[in-house]
């Protein structure tokens, strides 16, 4: 069965609804478009135009039946970035706590051992904190 231009325009105007959410995204499909045309879905796939045209509105419906169920892809991305940033500021947060607990187990140790006697810059001549240790035991 062939197709007529108006019903061939009717169809293409049908699937631009469908993109710009003017029908319900539950009622996309072949045999919707085919029974308001007039014609069998047969008829329709045969046109590359509409055809072609199908295949870019089913994505964008995809994503509008999606975003009816609350399911908005780029919300989702967002939120997994968001859990992916409190997880790391969680790590930084344990990771600079544990460096703090070890800096004061060092200052601890050096105080150990300066009241016995013991010089803490010769097994301390090599870390980060010894020029603040210094200056704190110098001064």
């Amino acid at each position: 069965m062939a197709m007529r231009k108006d019903q061939k325009e009717f169809a293409l105007t049908i699937l631009r609804r469908f993109k710009t959410k003017d029908l319900p995204p539950k009622d996309f499909g072949w045999n919707y478009i085919a029974n308001e045309v007039g014609v069998n879905r047969t008829t329709l796939y045969r046109n590359d135009s509409i055809r072609e045209t199908y295949a870019l509105v089913r994505t964008i419906v995809s994503k509008h039946k999606k975003e009816a169920r609350g399911l908005n892809q780029e919300r989702i991305e967002k939120g997994e970035l968001e859990h992916k940033i409190d997880t790391l500021n969680e790590t930084i947060n344990d990771l600079e706590k544990q460096l703090n607990r070890e800096r004061e187990r060092l200052v601890y140790a050096t105080l150990v051992a300066r009241k016995k006697d013991i010089d803490p810059l010769e097994f301390l001549d090599k870390t980060p904190l010894s020029s603040a240790i210094t200056m704190k035991f110098v001064s």
